[in-house]
């Protein structure tokens, strides 16, 4: 559901890695060049807030295009874009835990897609295993500390998350059943 979600934007946006302009390709397939900033608003991804946070997590999209790369050897690409897809996901996952409301979580969601999108050129497996340790290490920083869990899930919001009631001794129980005789 995740993926149809991000996969239905209007807009692909890439960054080049040497300029500061974003290049947007629409589902049309024309390409217009842009300059970065103008070209993220335009695009009704962002507001104006969050482009400072999206140049945090640029070095996490590397894993994702350099693990979709059909160029690189089989086990390499194999291996990495499992971990890049659980990283997705734990980082998506992460998100929907801080949102309470879809329609944000959703712009944060394409935010998170950019950020994965952006370093597609890393075909070097010692710099995006770091770039995967970075991603993890944030991954972690960030995390909420009480996590959604679906309801029918150990722990989930089905059962009561209070302290459980008090245990009585078999003398208290007897002595409550007493004094009500």
């Amino acid at each position: 559901l995740l993926g149809w979600m991000l996969r239905s934007s209007l807009s692909h946006v890439t960054s080049l890695a040497s300029t500061d302009e974003v290049e947007l390709r629409t589902d049309d397939g024309e390409d217009e060049e842009q300059d970065g900033d103008t070209a993220l608003r335009s695009s009704h991804l962002l507001s104006p807030t969050m482009l400072p946070t999206l140049a945090r997590f640029s070095a996490v999209g590397a894993a994702a295009a350099a693990a979709s790369s059909s160029s690189t050897s089989p086990a390499f690409s194999q291996a990495h874009k499992s971990r890049v897809k659980s990283l997705y996901r734990r980082y998506l996952k992460n998100a929907l835990d801080w949102y309470v409301r879809r329609d944000l979580w959703r712009d944060r969601a394409i935010e998170i897609r950019i950020e994965f999108e952006r370093n597609r050129h890393i075909r070097n497996p010692r710099e995006l295993a770091r770039v995967l340790k970075e991603a993890e290490d944030h991954l972690n920083e960030i995390k909420h500390p009480d996590p959604y869990k679906p309801a029918l899930f150990e722990d989930g919001t089905k059962w009561e998350r209070n302290i459980p009631p008090r245990m009585f001794t078999q003398a208290e129980k007897n002595a409550a059943l007493e004094a009500h005789h």
